[in-house]
């Protein structure tokens, strides 16, 4: 875990260019943390965030039906495909240990079981398939009460000839509360949730935009997937936050670089913006005159 650590060895707190954290987004219950719990999520990939990991390790297994990876590792680099995994079960189940706190998931004290799905990033229907199904054998093993899905198969059918239909409404049957992202198609001509956010009994989760500011009340919808399914299903059942979501980001890579060398412009004082915009110019992908011609202003 130094590895991590050695990344991460600053604190993010909350400044005018923050998001809202969820919990004070959403007015959630503060007694309500999801102690006792497990999630299980399936998604492409994980990397051991230090919000799940200290100060102890509430990741209590890992399983890749793949079998490309055997275990977690903070000393292995991270491929992109692992960042979406990392930010679904920390935004939803991180402690802001990175954060003291402040941007923590609702269920911060759950315990959690990553499940990684994809291959070499690539996901399929099959392998969904499989994670439904090691997560029923395993569910009591970790006590696990709730499988978080953000990931979908190939196209709306009736639930009822799909195989990742049938093995989530099982997995509901054996007591498991099974919740799918709605999918980001909403936009498009073919609007309809795809397996597992089309069978009945699952909570499709949709989306919407809040602008980032608290107790909006004029949300505009995000382009999430919505129904009638193949069987006249309307979906999704609930809608919540689909952007400007604190999420990480991972260790190691541009988008890592990118971030904290705009971080640091930000906090940066006027008599060192100008040297320091133009050392990191590069890193943060903005226009090099852009930085000349605001410096000049100063």
């Amino acid at each position: 875990m130094n590895a991590v650590m050695n990344e991460h060895d600053h604190i993010h707190t909350e400044n005018r260019f923050s998001v809202i954290p969820t919990p004070l987004r959403l007015n959630a219950d503060s007694e309500l943390t999801g102690k006792g719990i497990t999630i299980a999520f399936l998604d492409s990939g994980f990397f051991p965030h230090p919000d799940l990991t200290q100060p102890s390790n509430r990741i209590l297994a890992f399983h890749d039906v793949t079998r490309e990876v055997t275990k977690l590792s903070a000393s292995a680099s991270p491929q992109s495909y692992d960042w979406h995994g990392t930010m679904t079960s920390v935004s939803a189940a991180g402690n802001g240990f990175l954060s003291a706190g402040l941007y923590r998931g609702i269920a911060s004290n759950a315990s959690v079981v990553l499940i990684k799905i994809s291959e070499q990033g690539k996901i399929t229907e099959e392998n969904i398939a499989r994670g439904f199904e090691w997560v029923i054998k395993n569910r009591r093993r970790f006590n696990i009460r709730i499988i978080s899905v953000s990931l979908g198969g190939d196209s709306d059918v009736p639930y009822q000839t799909n195989r990742v239909d049938l093995i989530a409404e099982e997995a509901i049957l054996q007591g498991l509360v099974v919740v799918v992202a709605a999918g980001n198609s909403g936009c498009s001509e073919k609007h309809r949730p795809v397996p597992p956010a089309n069978a009945p009994s699952v909570i499709t989760v949709g989306g919407y935009d809040d602008k980032n500011l608290l107790n909006n009340k004029h949300l505009d919808l995000y382009c999430s997937s919505y129904g009638p399914t193949a069987d006249g299903i309307v979906k999704p059942e609930i809608i919540a936050p689909a952007i400007w979501v604190a999420a990480p980001i991972l260790p190691n890579t541009a988008a890592y670089k990118k971030a904290e060398s705009l971080s640091r412009i930000v906090a940066a004082p006027d008599y060192l913006l100008s040297s320091l915009s133009q050392n990191l110019w590069a890193e943060t992908e903005l226009p090099r005159d852009l930085y000349r011609k605001n410096t000049e202003e100063i």
